[in-house]
């Protein structure tokens, strides 16, 4: 590449600046090769992106600010984090590449950059194509509708670690480790949906609708606005409530890991032209991450696979309303180069979730195709790809769906559910609330957006299916219930219901556990 072309690189029109760092020392040889992968992703594959550091620091340092990261308060969470990440470091158990950090402003040059922590003890070609790979994630980031609704604010997050800190020494570890996990478990009732939501077009609750005034996904917001917290708590579960905004990004995980790994493998592709064995390692880097089948490395397995897949039907003209009505035969004969599978997988990045990506994308020739290269690498007995049960479990399941024992749509959820936690989706249902009891309900209506209209066959054996995935009559929920409840100081009721389908109503008090098979279970139809 000219280098000419590196002097000024623009996005949207404006200059973006790239710089590599030991500690505060500006690494020049990284610098220049970090803008030479964002000039190839920019002007050769069409990404953009903001200004970008890269720090690259030991195993220590990497392992404390992925926990501080993840857990950014100083509770013993985050001491375990950063052990575990030492000790998989330490023992070869697995390896950091690269993390992905905050924004922070640049008060002397006045500009806003991404801080991208990568581990200094990748080899030359793999700190390379770990950058190739972050320019990826930093696309996503940039472009993705998703980004509006996540309002973490990570500049906050030192505060709030001095505030917490402040906490413990004023009123004890253990106090405000427990009001900690207490936090924590509301964090899983953080709507990460708020713009998914439609109103009901029926009432199944009593037509009293002073409290709340409508259905209510956000509980822990809720909670934050009813219950009587101590001043010091009200202001921990604010702090907690406020760093897990992030979590909605779970929703975009296999578009993240999906996207970056391609165009992480398109970087590879442009140095095979002049350095092959760069090439060669880069591209080593890849199926050691994107073609383990397990369920760390599932969205960066299942994402890679699609977009490859979307990228050569795309380019090949094998989409469409008139080519899905061709025979199969037809199918394996026609070709209409069209190469429009990058500027198709540009507008999945920006506009798509994981739910919309794989209902709109993964069809039943890419699981057929999934299952059997799955197949041929267990034949050739590649342990490093496969040394467990796992992909067993994968390529039972999607045979399962060829062979119509397993309704399509289901595996589909399946897949999404295993590459993240995204539930359960509870709400307060309108006016159920008189401060005598807590309701909640399961919400299964998401799941007809995605499945549309079933016919009475189909429906059955999606709903009889989705009972057994979606069944919150577990210990979990219980433990959860109990904790709730001894929050609100009164009993939490929550309507779901068992895995063959019969609502249950579950209630505890703190204390005491209560079954009964009266209620509302949860709804599939709005």
């Amino acid at each position: 590449m000219a280098e000419k072309s590196l002097e000024k690189l623009l996005v949207d029109g404006n200059e973006i600046k790239i710089v590599a760092k030991h500690g505060s020392k500006i690494d020049q040889r990284y610098t220049q090769e970090a803008r030479k992968i964002a000039d190839f992703m920019v002007n050769k594959l069409g990404l953009s992106f903001g200004n970008v550091e890269f720090e690259l620091l030991d195993n220590e340092e990497f392992a404390e600010r992925v926990a501080l990261y993840v857990k950014p308060l100083p509770s013993w969470e985050a001491g375990q984090e950063k052990l575990v990440e030492e000790n998989m470091m330490k023992y070869r158990q697995g390896v950091l590449y690269e993390m992905v950090g905050y924004k922070f402003y640049n008060p002397i040059e006045k500009n806003e950059y991404t801080k991208v922590y990568i581990n200094q003890n990748d080899t030359y070609e793999e700190v390379l194509s770990v950058m190739a790979h972050v320019y990826g994630h930093l696309h996503i980031e940039y472009n993705n509708k998703l980004k509006k609704i996540i309002n973490s604010n990570p500049e906050k997050h030192d505060f709030y670690r001095s505030r917490y800190r402040e906490m413990e020494t004023r009123l004890g570890i253990k106090t405000v480790e427990k009001a900690y996990d207490y936090a924590q478990t509301l964090s899983g009732l953080i709507d990460i949906f708020p713009d998914f939501h439609k109103k009901k077009t029926k009432e199944y609750y009593s037509k009293d609708d002073s409290y709340p005034e409508e259905d209510t996904y956000d509980i822990y917001k809720f909670t934050l606005d009813n219950v009587r917290f101590n001043p010091w708590e009200k202001e921990l579960f604010e702090m907690v409530y406020e760093i897990n905004q992030i979590m909605k990004g779970v929703r975009i995980k296999i578009l993240h890991e999906g996207f970056a790994t391609f165009v992480q493998d398109k970087y590879a592709d442009e140095v095979a032209k002049y350095n092959p064995g760069s090439a060669f390692k880069m591209k080593n880097l890849i199926l050691g991450v994107a073609d383990v089948l397990s369920p760390a490395q599932l969205p960066y397995y299942l994402g890679f696979r699609l977009f490859k897949d979307i990228e050569k039907r795309w380019d090949e003209g094998k989409h469409g309303i008139l080519y899905n009505l061709l025979s199969d035969e037809e199918k394996s004969l026609y070709l209409k180069k069209e190469n429009k599978g990058l500027s198709e997988i540009l507008e999945i990045v920006k506009s798509y979730t994981d739910w919309e990506f794989i209902f709109s994308y993964a069809d039943s020739n890419f699981f057929k195709a999934l299952v059997k290269e799955i197949e041929e690498k267990k034949n050739m007995l590649i342990d490093r790809m496969y040394g467990d049960k796992y992909p067993d479990f994968i390529v039972d399941m999607i045979k399962k769906a060829n062979n119509e024992d397993l309704d399509p749509n289901i595996l589909r959820f399946k897949l999404l559910l295993e590459t993240e936690n995204y539930g359960p989706i509870l709400y307060v249902p309108k006016g159920t609330f008189n401060g005598s009891k807590l309701t909640l309900r399961q919400d299964l209506s998401f799941l007809k957006r995605y499945v549309g209209e079933l016919s009475e066959e189909q429906k059955g054996q999606f709903e009889e299916e989705a009972n057994q995935m979606f069944s919150l009559y577990n210990k979990d929920t219980i433990n959860s219930l109990h904790r709730l409840s001894h929050l609100w100081r009164i009993p939490v009721v929550l309507q779901t219901m068992d895995s063959s389908g019969k609502s249950l109503t579950l209630t505890s008090d703190g204390e005491k556990f209560f079954v009964s098979k009266n209620g509302k279970g949860p709804k599939f139809d709005d």
